[in-house]
């Protein structure tokens, strides 16, 4: 799907998007607090087109501050006198907010922003970048043009054409036209943009747009923008851009000013105006086209202008010079010169005057000619399709910018369809990438894209020597073949990973989508694993990111189609895909973001097997008590030592038995299981001290986990048996198999490191579907039920997102108990006690993944008490396998809270959702508990009280009537 121009969207998101038409506003002051608070609240609203951008109840509500992932983008266009801030494209400040109703989402345009300085500046108090507020408003003074687009990271992530606004929007609710159109995305030509206009201002509708392929995209003019200056900003943003600087050149210009009606020079004289304070004060540097020097590499001619001293916060950046700038309008490179023009005085003789010859007009009829009504006999036959190559730039000229006139494929007798691709130039250790387009009915805007085999893939291929490149494709079959003279099949040669993405505050080192970052370079920690971290990023903010090879766009892993990132956990990584999105939703303001790509057992033929993983982290002080351990008195003993003569005879060296290191593990993998004997399953040492074991034929199970440890018989003695897990841990290594294959399992002894490979290894994927408290049952504890882990009766419920609860009543105190937790009814994944641990009753302990069991008693006067245990793995980090707890719980009581409608003991926006269905009459939930949802003690339920709960649920002082406090009884 256009993967490269995909990829660039996230380079030109905030050019084109968010402020791309918008006039240089360095000179501009900053509006201060005081002014936005005069100008008060300026909300606007957002319609979400339930179906046609995917499903509203897909959209996550952060119960936090009422946030979701929609966006919306507003930006000046003309006019404006104060600077209007731009915090980034999709970043935390132009979240919106849920109304509360439906699925309309709202946004307040006059707002204060706080962001990490983007010049890094350190606050000497935190040690931190400094936090900087800035505010912003919109003008409402006429002759002001702003636009708006909303977007959406969820459902795979959509968004709006770019909509003219004016002060009369605010209050207004922007909407998709009926019926839905779309067309070509303003910043990236592979997706595309939906029309839309304001409900109570329909006049307002999708503005017109020069788009980052260097077309002319029609639409509704700006009501005072200088229809130059659009063109003016486009050649701005888009000149000093490696990738999209081929567009815009004098033969795209011309079509562009075609459309809007400029000349060469109105528009040239706009560039000049606009940025005069850029002009005059920077410093012209010479083209390097070849990026030899990546702090000056730029294809054209530029100035390089000091930001900061413009007010504008970022050190340095580029504007193409005025003599590119002529040189891409078709004017003369040099201006030409002013002399004063020669006054001649006006002759004043007197005008001769004519009279007009004056024609009476016939007044004779027309004929009427009546028109013929026939049908017509033939039926104009369909449009055929055309089918085109796309690719990487080092193979067709049109990139992946494919038009139904370029690099068109012939249509065999056969039915198959081929084009050559003439003197390709081979390059050494290059990739080259192809897909056909298939344009319906020869209509550039209706383009269906294939790929490699009938997936989303490229077909990747090497060249050895120069030459004409054959390419067919078989719609039938979806077969795309490549043959020449110098085709060779790829070589993934792997020199760097980056971490790329739209870069805000610490996270990516505030980077926008470059893959080749010098900072975002990721530390190779094992073969063919990355990571890099990140330190201080905000919390409750939508990030999106991906992971890139040798520093460019060719090779690179991203997110699996529908689905989602899964935090603290490997996830699979798809090749060429999309982004990676994610939300650390946390009262934090901060945490550690960990990212890691897991290639190693990455298949180069089916471009599957690789992993990402998102680990949070954040490190609290801690703030037990250290635990104070009297030392152990041993009385020194008094009796005399027994002397006795040492020998002198040479001592007889008796043969030292080598210890056997053996396999233990499940037994899907290894026939005896967990019970090892020094002779089934013995590794072999290597010359380098590392010991092999091969287990051939493993059979792989869809969704089963495979473990194993090594253990050591010192000395050869079965009683005498040393356990390895992984990385010196208790741990089992985990993994699954894609496919039947020979595993492979090796044991340093130095390092303590296992490695389990083979074709079908791939890393585990912790799939969570019940949980069952198991253990030696006695009485009404367990009900009886001894060490099952699959008893129904026993099994747990998931009272919050991977938090699960069991209560077992009238249980006999001043007894042992024991116990741990199982998963998805058997023993391969569970959790128990820490060793060296206690459990201490009514507090959260940690617990350990597949470790011992938990030993309580609960010591009481009372015959009976009721036991509620519980185990929260909703922090479980997959791969360090720490982060989850367990609690016991003694006769707890649980308070019963106002708001608390559904009776989760927890107060959350579905609570909200539900008391708004219920004061209209809507059916809500079996749990419904009405008594509990007049907040505001008004006597009624209503959507006030909705609103109460929904602003404590947003961490409001003030407006939440008695929400979350604990009802009294009479």
């Amino acid at each position: 799907m256009k993967k490269s121009i995909k990829l660039v969207s996230g380079v030109l998101a905030a050019l084109m998007a968010a402020s791309a038409f918008s006039v240089t506003a360095s000179a501009l002051p900053r509006p201060t607090k005081e002014e936005c608070e005069a100008v008060g609240d300026q909300i606007i609203y957002f319609e979400f087109p339930d179906g046609t951008w995917g499903d509203w109840s897909n959209v996550k509500i952060n119960k936090l501050n009422n946030t979701l992932p929609v966006y919306c983008n507003p930006y000046t266009v003309y006019g404006n006198e104060k600077e209007f801030f731009d915090p980034g494209w999709e970043t935390k400040p132009g979240q919106c907010t849920w109304t509360g109703t439906g699925k309309t989402v709202q946004y307040n345009i006059n707002s204060e922003m706080n962001v990490n300085h983007y010049s890094g500046e350190i606050d000497p108090e935190t040690g931190k970048k400094k936090k900087l507020y800035y505010y912003r408003y919109m003008e409402t003074e006429a002759g002001k043009d702003y636009g708006v687009l909303f977007s959406t990271t969820a459902n795979n992530g959509y968004q709006t054409a770019d909509v003219n606004m004016a002060a009369r929007c605010i209050g207004d609710t922007v909407v998709l036209d009926d019926p839905i159109k779309t067309r070509e995305n303003a910043a990236n030509s592979a997706k595309k943009d939906y029309f839309a206009h304001w409900k109570n201002n329909s006049d307002l509708v999708t503005k017109a747009n020069i788009l980052s392929t260097g077309k002319f995209a029609a639409g509704q003019f700006p009501e005072n923008q200088p229809k130059a200056q659009m063109l003016s900003n486009a050649l701005k943003d888009y000149l000093t851009n490696f990738i999209n600087v081929g567009y815009f050149q004098l033969e795209s210009n011309e079509k562009i000013m075609e459309s809007l009606g400029v000349t060469p020079q109105e528009v040239y004289d706009q560039y000049m105006k606009d940025n005069a304070d850029i002009i005059n004060g920077g410093t012209i540097e010479p083209a390097n086209p070849d990026k030899t020097d990546v702090d000056n590499g730029c294809p054209v001619d530029f100035i390089r202008y000091d930001k900061e001293k413009l007010n504008m916060d970022v050190e340095h950046k580029k504007l193409a010079s005025p003599k590119e700038v002529r040189k891409v309008l078709g004017l003369p490179e040099e201006e030409p010169t002013t002399a004063e023009p020669t006054t001649v005085e006006p002759t004043t003789a007197e005008p001769t005057t004519v009279e007009p010859t004056t024609v009476e007009p016939t007044t004779a009829e027309p004929t009427t000619v009546e028109p013929t009504t026939a049908e017509p006999t033939t039926e104009p036959k369909p449009a055929e399709d055309v089918f085109v190559l796309a690719g990487s730039a080092n193979f067709v000229s049109t990139g992946w910018s494919p038009d139904p006139e370029s690099n068109v494929m012939t249509k065999g007798e056969d039915g198959i369809y081929t084009a050559v691709v003439p003197d390709v130039v081979a390059e050494e250790g290059a990739l080259y990438q192809t897909k056909v387009v298939q344009f319906v009915g020869g209509d550039p805007e209706n383009a269906v894209w294939h790929g490699m085999d009938n997936t989303d893939l490229n077909y990747d291929f090497m060249l050895s020597s120069d030459c004409d490149v054959t390419v067919t494709y078989n719609p039938e079959t979806g077969e795309i073949n490549v043959t020449g003279d110098g085709v060779v099949p790829p070589v993934y040669n792997i020199s760097k990973i980056t971490a790329v993405g739209a870069g805000q505050g610490n996270f990516l080192n505030g980077i926008v989508w470059d893959p080749d970052a010098a900072d975002n370079q990721m530390t190779e920690v094992k073969p063919g694993v990355y990571e890099i971290k990140f330190e201080d990023c905000d919390t409750n903010t939508d990030y999106q990111f991906k992971f890139a090879a040798n520093g460019g766009w060719d090779m690179n892993w991203g997110l699996v189609k529908e689905t989602e990132a899964k935090l603290n956990e490997a996830n699979p990584a798809q090749y060429n895909s999309d982004n990676i999105l994610f939300n650390v939703e946390s009262e934090d303001e901060t945490c550690d973001v960990t990212l890691q790509l897991d290639i190693s057992n990455w298949d180069t033929v089916k471009k599957g097997g690789a992993t990402y993983t998102i680990t949070i982290s954040k490190e609290e002080p801690t703030t037990a008590e250290p635990t104070t351990v009297e030392p152990t008195t041993v009385e020194p003993t008094t009796a005399e030592p027994t002397t006795v003569e040492p020998t002198t005879a040479e001592p007889t060296t008796e043969p030292v038995a080598e210890d056997v290191f053996v396999l233990a593990g499940s037994s899907n993998f290894v026939a005896n299981g967990w019970s090892p004997d020094p002779e089934s399953n013995v590794m072999t040492k290597g010359e380098d001290g590392i010991y092999t074991a091969v287990v051939p034929n493993v059979e792989s199970a869809v969704g089963a986990l495979y473990q194993v440890k090594v253990v050591q018989f010192v000395g050869g003695d079965p009683e005498n048996a040393v356990w390895h897990g992984m990385d010196n841990t208790d741990l089992n290594y985990d993994f699954m198999l894609s496919s039947d294959c020979d595993v492979t399992v090796t044991y340093n002894p130095e390092t303590g490191e296992i490695n389990v490979t083979g074709d079908g290894v791939v890393p585990p994927v912790y799939n969570i579907s019940k949980i069952t408290a198991v253990g030696a049952g006695q009485g009404n504890f367990l009900n009886g039920i001894v060490w099952d882990p699959d008893a129904a009766d026993n099994q747990m419920t998931e009272v919050k997102p991977g938090v699960y609860e069991i209560t077992f009543e009238d249980c006999d105190t001043n007894t042992d108990y024991q116990f741990k937790f199982a998963a998805n009814g058997g023993w391969d994944m569970n959790w128990g006690l820490v060793k060296e641990t206690e459990a201490k009753l009514n507090e959260v302990n940690p617990a350990q993944y597949n470790s011992d069991n938990i030993l309580f008693n609960v010591e009481s006067e009372d015959e009976t008490c009721d036991v509620t245990i519980q185990l929260d793995i909703s922090n479980w980090d997959t791969v360090k396998k720490g982060g989850a707890t367990y609690t016991i719980f003694i006769n707890r009581e649980i308070p019963v809270l106002w708001g608390d409608v559904d009776g989760s003991g927890d107060i959350t926006a579905v609570d909200a959702t539900y008391v708004q269905k219920y004061s209209i009459d809507l059916p809500t939930t079996d749990n419904f508990n009405a008594a509990l949802a007049d907040v505001n003690a008004d006597g009624r339920i209503s959507v006030l009280d909705a609103t109460c709960i929904q602003k404590f649920v947003a961490e409001f002082k003030n407006g939440t009537g008695r929400t979350g406090q604990p009802v009294v009884f009479e």
